[in-house]
């Protein structure tokens, strides 16, 4: 996710980024995910004697073709950012840069003593019984972990109600009424018996999310929080709910940029945490690693890590094992997993395969569900159904990223991998919902004279309250945050008329 941690890096002041640059696995990180021009021009200059300044019109300009001058630009202005190009000027040419003598020191170390940094070294001591722990064991329990966070979130999304109704829905609910009134005479007879309402039964996890990492949630804006008679209500954002749908690459760097952006509150050092993260992608998968090396920070973040699932932490915190999952930290993008289990057709038939429920809740969302059975689930996509998820606040882009990224191995084959006539039909059916917008708004109407409805539309006018008018019918709309000062206004005027 080049877009995420070097972008993030860019904001940082130099002092942070000397800091981070004096590690040789951070160096190693962030110089395979720079743009491949990026790296030509950053091993050149490794070249050169350090601090030594480097004319680029003289060194790279004359390789490079008049039409790729640009991202020559775009290259140079990035390494300039992230500071590893310094700008300095020479009797010859004000042209000139030189290679950051941090990132100079470590890179040239990682090149001469490449069997020493090529990968983190395992813990490893005969005398003491460490417990020992399978590849499927960390699999398992960091697939737990981060299903857990979704779960999460999943639960707390409320169901948009439909504020016009039929008359066969009213009918209907009248009938629940009447049912649920015989079952409460039965409750009041025979005290044993017990309902609870279905609205109201979550599905149970074997893993409860922290305190902490729920207040995390709620200040990356993926939760609301309300206090209804003393007691914490969660409800999902409509940001929390497009975070849902997006790729496990994107939604893994947005906690964790948000986490580290954040860490100072905590009174953790930004730089020792990213430094931690960077070096942990060159970590093997299944080993294990001594914690006791790090400092009071990288251990705290360890903790938030292994809650998250990126690492397997031991009962007595003292040995780790990095996850599967830590491959994210070092792709450049979002890798198609292969495991894609949605199949699309023509006709919008939509089918999915998927024996985990995340995926299958997630499908009943955006999709008018026919048939339900084990690990199998098919619908249409449909008008309402589109419309039930572009409510909630996802967009038909990222709802067409989602069934393009999820596709079965089977669809790929075809190209494109969702069929035109879908695409299209969705990103209508959005348009379509975006042409009107609503907002709460008031209606005042039967006015006493004409005088006193022109002043009121004034005083409407006047404020920004007013939406629309009709001087024929007498007729004002305005907003509905502003009812209290027109009422207020309209009793005044009519004490005057007394």
């Amino acid at each position: 996710m080049e877009g995420g941690i070097i972008q993030y890096l860019t904001s940082l002041n130099k002092e942070n980024l000397n800091e981070i640059y004096s590690q040789p696995f951070t160096c190693k990180t962030i110089l395979k995910i720079l743009s491949p021009l990026s790296k030509q021009y950053v091993l050149q200059l490794l070249c050169f004697p350090q601090n030594e300044p480097v004319d680029l019109q003289s060194t790279f300009l004359s390789f490079i073709k008049p039409e790729m001058k640009e991202n020559h630009q775009i290259s140079l202005n990035k390494l300039v950012e992230l500071n590893i190009f310094i700008q300095c000027y020479s009797k010859t040419s004000k042209n000139c840069y030189s290679l950051n003598p941090h990132f100079y020191q470590q890179l040239s170390q990682l090149i001469i003593n490449y069997e020493e940094f090529v990968e983190e070294k395992e813990y490893e001591n005969q005398n003491e019984i460490i417990e020992e722990v399978t590849e499927k064991q960390i699999k398992s329990k960091s697939k737990k972990q981060w299903e857990a966070i979704l779960s999460y979130l999943i639960d707390h999304v409320e169901e948009e109600e439909n504020k016009v109704e039929s008359k066969s829905q009213k009918k209907g609910e009248e009938t629940k009424t009447r049912k649920t009134r015989k079952k409460r005479k039965k409750e009041e007879e025979n005290p044993k018996v017990k309902t609870e309402p279905k609205k109201n039964r979550r599905r149970r996890h074997e893993i409860k999310l922290s305190q902490g990492f729920i207040s995390l949630l709620e200040k990356t804006g993926f939760l609301s929080k309300k206090i209804i008679k003393k007691k914490t209500r969660h409800k999902t954002t409509q940001e929390g709910f497009r975070f849902l749908f997006e790729d496990q690459h994107t939604q893994m760097w947005r906690i964790l940029l948000f986490y580290i952006d954040n860490c100072e509150e905590r009174g953790m050092v930004k730089s020792e945490v990213i430094s931690f993260l960077l070096r942990l992608s060159f970590m093997k998968f299944g080993r294990k690693y001594n914690s006791e090396t790090l400092s009071l920070t990288q251990q705290t973040f360890l903790l938030d890590l292994d809650e998250i699932g990126l690492v397997y932490l031991t009962k007595n915190s003292q040995i780790y094992y990095p996850s599967h999952i830590t491959s994210v930290l070092s792709n450049t993008a979002p890798k198609y997993s292969g495991n894609g289990h949605l199949i699309i057709e023509t006709n919008f038939r939509i089918y999915a395969k998927s024996p985990n429920q995340i995926q299958l809740q997630l499908f009943t969302w955006f999709v008018h569900s026919q048939h339900a059975l084990p690990n199998l689930a098919s619908g249409v996509l449909t008008k309402r159904s589109i419309r039930s998820v572009l409510i909630k606040g996802l967009t038909g882009e990222l709802l067409l990223k989602y069934i393009e990224h999820n596709t079965h191995p089977e669809m790929l084959c075809k190209f494109p991998v969702i069929p035109p006539t879908v695409t299209e039909q969705i990103l209508l059916w959005e348009k379509e919902r975006n042409r009107l917008s609503f907002k709460p708004c008031r209606k005042y109407f039967e006015f006493p004279s004409h005088d006193e409805y022109f002043v009121v539309k004034k005083f409407a006018e006047d404020s920004n309250f007013l939406i629309w008018s009709s001087d024929h019918d007498k007729i004002i709309i305005t907003l509905e945050s502003a009812h209290k000062q027109i009422e207020k206004f309209i009793s005044s005027l009519s004490e005057k008329r007394k």
